[in-house]
């Protein structure tokens, strides 16, 4: 089966990115910081990504072991942030008034689409005949860990990891209702009325559980939650003092940009104030396209955009896919998980935030299992049909 377009825009928009940043970091020399940046920030992320899909077995079973890993990796995030606040209460600190959480919402971000995909993709299958008796505890378990990490979320302070877990629980809602819906319009009537009082059930338990959220983190940490609400969407000091900065940084360094590293950020930033005396140094532009555009110019920005969409629309395909088995509908619910989770980080948290690389090494290995097997299914499929 031949690589789809998707794919090879996926493989040359990463090669171009990477070559862009490199040639980027080299206008620097002979300073050489900027080439450890590259390495630490960037580059060893992506290498991994290649050695892991190099090393590992490309068959269904790793795919599994992605999943579950992910799982393992929100648990472990999870059980680091109470056991900081544990540490923080034995110290006399004080707890829910600044923002020493803050990075623990990048985690909870990227990685709670795994367990939503879980949750909704398990509970799709309680009923098939292969599912143990365990799933209705298992189920239990992931619904208690995400509750704990919707709380924890709540002590981070960031607007942006509000609304995005927000979306993401909204975004699996709605898929299962539409599942549920197209598995029962061409059912008897009764039927689709038990599915209606589903989802009036599941949208009351998710208000109330919200609203009792809402209520526990305004008295656990009412400075830090309340005043991350009643901010809003003011977004007036970001675009001051990082998007329209970064925007002018990249104007003028357009074809190479300035390359990886604080001091080539706060360099160009400090002739930036000579011109502009009111903004203030926020050490990045907050926006994950507009830093690819300072680390290696205008064409990375359009290689990042062109690597998004290529990811996306692959993902989208591979999703889609006709296959009606019950390991196949699991793996979809894998590529629903990797496909909103890069989403939700790099597209809609980038917008405000500088969204790390490092995140994109665990995209790659997803990426890299789902379109091995796809091809593989592609083949399999083109030789029960010659025709």
């Amino acid at each position: 089966m031949r690589s789809s377009k998707a794919n090879q825009l996926v493989v040359v928009s990463l090669a171009m990115i990477s070559a862009l940043f490199l040639l980027g970091t080299s206008t620097q020399i002979p300073q050489l910081d900027g080439f450890v940046a590259l390495g630490a920030q960037y580059a060893v992320h992506i290498g991994l990504a290649v050695v892991a899909l190099l090393v590992i077995p490309l068959n269904q079973r790793s795919l599994q072991y992605f999943a579950n890993a992910c799982m393992l990796a929100l648990i472990l995030l999870a059980a680091c942030d109470l056991g900081y606040y544990g540490l923080q209460a034995l110290n006399n600190q004080p707890i829910g008034i600044d923002f020493t959480h803050r990075w623990f919402g990048d985690g909870h971000v990227f990685l709670t689409p795994f367990l939503l995909a879980r949750i909704f993709g398990s509970y799709g299958h309680l009923h098939h005949q292969n599912i143990n008796r365990q799933s209705p505890f298992l189920m239990s378990l992931m619904i208690g860990l995400l509750l704990i990490v919707i709380i924890l979320s709540g002590g981070t302070g960031a607007r942006s990891t509000y609304g995005i877990l927000a979306l993401e629980l909204l975004f699996f809602i709605s898929i299962w209702i539409l599942r549920k819906r197209s598995m029962t319009l061409s059912g008897e009537p009764k039927r689709v009325w038990v599915v209606i009082g589903q989802t009036i059930v599941w949208v009351l338990v998710l208000a109330s559980v919200l609203i009792a959220l809402r209520f526990l983190l305004s008295v656990l940490a009412p400075h830090l939650f309340d005043g991350t609400l009643n901010r809003s969407l003011q977004i007036a000091d970001r675009v001051q003092n990082a998007w329209l900065p970064g925007i002018d940084l990249i104007i003028q360094a357009p074809w190479f940009g300035h390359g990886f590293g604080r001091l080539a950020w706060d360099s160009a930033y400090t002739q930036l104030q000579l011109n502009h005396p009111q903004i203030q140094n926020v050490e990045s532009p907050h926006n994950w396209f507009l830093a690819a555009g300072f680390f290696g110019g205008i064409f990375a920005v359009l290689a990042q955009l062109l690597f998004s969409g290529a990811v996306l629309w692959s993902l989208y395909k591979s999703f889609t896919r006709s296959e009606l088995s019950q390991q196949a509908q699991l793996t979809k619910y894998c590529i629903l998980g990797l496909a909103v989770s890069f989403f939700s980080f790099y597209c809609l948290r980038g917008q405000v935030e500088f969204a790390i690389y490092k995140y994109l090494c665990i995209t790659l290995i997803g990426f890299g299992l789902i379109r091995v097997l796809g091809c593989q299914s592609g083949r399999s499929y083109e030789s029960q049909n010659p025709l």
